[in-house]
């Protein structure tokens, strides 16, 4: 029952609209041929005599007293033309069974075919794509002298031959570019270093060597982009490694030629991307030290350099990707579990509501007509009935067929005869009769065979 109850309380489409009326409503206790004239106008002929006795209690159907009718008051006549307080089920959509599960099915395509999208999207389904680099490179310096007689500028350009006892400072600038032929995301770290050498003069075997980081930078991403560029400063203090590399040859007393490498390390990471560069590229300078007269040399790395990759597409992680691929496979699952509840709805036994409904079209089938044509309530003076007896005896003072529309399958119809500017209105509801059937459960402490057709005596709502 509680499984149901789901279906139940999602589909009571218009409940929340249902009139609750603030004016004083006018009870009929006395029977309707005594309170209200029947009228002179002819209709079709209709069976007038019931198929079973009227004064038979209908002693084959199932006793349900629904929350929403009193049994006292089987006719209400509502008075107030507040268009709030008005019920007007022919404007609103209802849809039928199939129609639901046609619509569901649908949506649940829909959005599984999205899903499969976005996850086929991630993986690698084209042939691998071959994609050009280039590294570009270009080191600049400016040789910065004391005081002195000769020398009127402060600094002197490149390619020069400088006086050692002149230099103060040596200020070089990296500038590397990075360009890629499609737009791509790689991880950029990059660092200034100096090496100090000293080497044997004759040999070139080295003495001694030493590696300073003269500056070291934070990583840096370049993302979804073609180009990627770095412009670094450095300042080498001559005097210092000078005076390094002389202390050396006069400390051991050998020939030693010394000079300082100072070079711009950039390394790139992009295969978490899925895209493997060359992960090294340097590009700097030599300096001599320990000499009179010095002529700073550029490294042959220098230059240009271009590369090319093979780019496989892979799984791609990005946020957005993931979201919704989340997203719809939650919906898709959401849908096949509400697909696969209304399907087994058709399969489960009868509900009380069904076992009711079925039992009145059986019993008075030829005093009954379904429509599927709902009717604008606002427009006439509506009368509630409580017990479909009661309709009985509307349909037999005024001699009008008993209109059954169904507005939701297993869950809500309504029974009605409209005679002129009235309509003698009962409403069904599922939800009313399981939730009269658990109190009753309750207070008599009945078993569920006890509720069944075959075994009561009388229904009612």
């Amino acid at each position: 029952m509680d499984n149901k109850q789901d279906e139940i309380e999602q589909l009571e489409f218009d409940d929340e609209q249902e009139v609750k009326s603030t004016e004083p409503v006018e009870k009929i206790n006395e029977p309707i041929n005594q309170n209200r004239p029947i009228p002179n106008q002819q209709v079709a002929p209709i069976e007038s005599d019931r198929l079973v006795d009227k004064n038979v209690e209908m002693s084959d159907h199932i006793e349900v007293q629904a929350s929403s009718i009193t049994p006292q008051s089987p006719i209400q006549i509502h008075k107030s033309k507040d268009p709030e307080e008005k019920i007007p089920f022919a404007k609103k959509i209802y849809l039928s069974y199939v129609q639901r599960l046609v619509l569901l099915l649908i949506l649940f395509v829909a959005v599984l075919f999205c899903f499969f999208s976005l996850t086929l999207e991630s993986f690698a389904l084209k042939k691998p794509e071959a994609i050009k680099y280039t590294d570009t490179q270009e080191t600049n310096y400016r040789v910065y002298l004391k005081q002195n007689n000769f020398y009127e500028q402060d600094y002197l350009e490149e390619d020069m031959m400088y006086v050692a006892n002149l230099i103060d400072k040596i200020s070089i600038d990296f500038n590397y570019k990075f360009n890629i032929e499609k737009k791509s995301t790689v991880d950029f770290n990059y660092k200034v270093i100096g090496d100090l050498i000293i080497a044997n003069s004759q040999t070139k075997v080295n003495y001694f060597e030493k590696e300073y980081t003269l500056y070291e930078a934070e990583q840096e991403t370049m993302k979804d982009n073609k180009e990627y560029a770095i412009n670094q400063n450095v300042e080498i203090d001559y005097g210092h490694f000078n005076d390094l590399a002389n202390s050396f040859r006069t400390s051991y007393g050998v020939n030693s030629d010394s000079y300082l490498k100072v070079y711009l390390q950039v390394m790139k990471d992009g295969k978490k991307y899925n895209v493997d560069l060359a992960n090294e590229s340097e590009s700097g300078i030599t300096i001599p030290l320990s000499e009179n007269s010095v002529q700073i040399k550029f490294d042959s790395d220098d230059l240009s350099k271009s590369n090319e990759i093979t780019m496989e597409r892979a799984l791609i992680f990005t946020p957005k990707i993931i979201t919704f691929e989340i997203i719809t496979f939650v919906l898709s699952v959401f849908l096949l579990v509400k697909i696969i509840r209304l399907i087994a709805v058709s399969y489960s036994p009868k509900s009380i509501y069904d076992k009711y409904i079925d039992d009145i079209l059986k019993t008075y089938d030829r005093l009954i007509v379904e429509t599927e044509t709902g009717l604008d309530l606002e427009k006439y003076n509506v009368m509630e009935i409580g017990k479909f007896e009661e309709l009985l005896d509307v349909r037999d003072n005024l001699k009008l067929p008993i209109m059954y529309y169904n507005i939701a399958k297993h869950q809500k119809c309504y029974f009605y005869i409209k005679n002129n500017e009235d309509v003698y209105i009962m409403r069904v509801k599922a939800v009313d009769l399981e939730e009269a059937n658990q109190v009753e459960k309750k207070d008599t402490k009945q078993t569920p065979e006890l509720r069944t057709m075959d075994q009561n005596n009388t229904f009612s709502i």
